[in-house]
């Protein structure tokens, strides 16, 4: 079975990123292409499914107008315990969201939820002491780029 793959244009539009800064966070290393790393001359870099939600979240991310420093440490957060500790949570609606919670001010504290949706996103006790915070949830991600 072939796996669905992405170009940095088809990237860029599904996402609301530009082609360069497909290009850019590729180069930084923050993504790296599952399909083809399009490594040779005229050879295109192929991103998956996966990769396509890692732009997704980076989208969001762009918007809070954090850094490339702060951005990779997200993704790689992302890579090694968010999909370790609830596997295969996009592939079913029945699941519940899943908040990242990312504490700038905090030496980049980051935390998942799983959450209900009569649940709070933010406890009160978290809000003490903190002067910044911001919440993505990811499954709105990720059903924002099936569309």
């Amino acid at each position: 079975m072939k796996k669905i793959s992405y170009n940095k244009k088809s990237i860029a539009e599904i996402t609301g990123l530009i082609d360069r800064q497909v290009q850019f966070y590729t180069e930084q290393g923050v993504i790296t292409p599952e399909i083809d790393l399009g490594q040779g001359r005229g050879k295109t870099r192929l991103y998956s499914s996966h990769n396509l939600f890692q732009f997704g979240i980076i989208k969001e991310l762009v918007d809070f107008g954090l850094t490339v420093h702060k951005v990779k440490f997200i993704i790689e957060f992302l890579d090694t315990t968010a999909y370790r500790e609830f596997p295969g949570v996009f592939d079913s609606g029945s699941q519940p969201n899943i908040y990242l919670k990312f504490f700038p001010s905090d030496n980049y504290r980051v935390e998942l939820s799983s959450l209900g949706e009569e649940d709070n996103v933010l406890k009160i006790t978290e809000l003490i002491g903190i002067s910044s915070c911001f919440v993505i949830n990811l499954r709105e991600v990720h059903s924002r780029l099936k569309r």
